[in-house]
């Protein structure tokens, strides 16, 4: 390779080894932690696939490492704009905050 791995190539490469391929996984994500180690995904990553192969031990440490690092995992928005209000919704499709625009 040209150039040394950076956070992206790790990213992808985390992501197309959680189907299954733990020890690529595992080493793809310990680079990210490498790289950031208040970075909630690659725990989230791993403890995913884990928990997706049974491995409920696994799970159970990957949480306890991030619990005992404070690491947050902040819940992902989307917003709709209808009939010129936004409408703030997570993940569980539960409405958050209606917000009237001005226009």
């Amino acid at each position: 390779m040209p150039h040394e791995p950076d956070f992206q190539i790790w990213s992808t490469l985390a992501v197309t080894a959680t189907k299954g391929d733990v020890a690529n996984a595992e080493m793809a994500a310990g680079h990210l932690i490498e790289l950031d180690h208040r970075y909630v995904v690659p725990y989230i990553m791993l403890s995913n696939m884990y928990a997706s192969m049974d491995r409920w031990k696994d799970v159970a440490s990957i949480r306890t490492l991030v619990k005992g690092k404070n690491i947050k995992k902040f819940a992902g928005y989307s917003w709709v704009e209808i009939g010129n209000e936004v409408h703030k919704f997570t993940t569980l499709f539960r409405c958050l905050a209606s917000i009237p625009i001005d226009k």
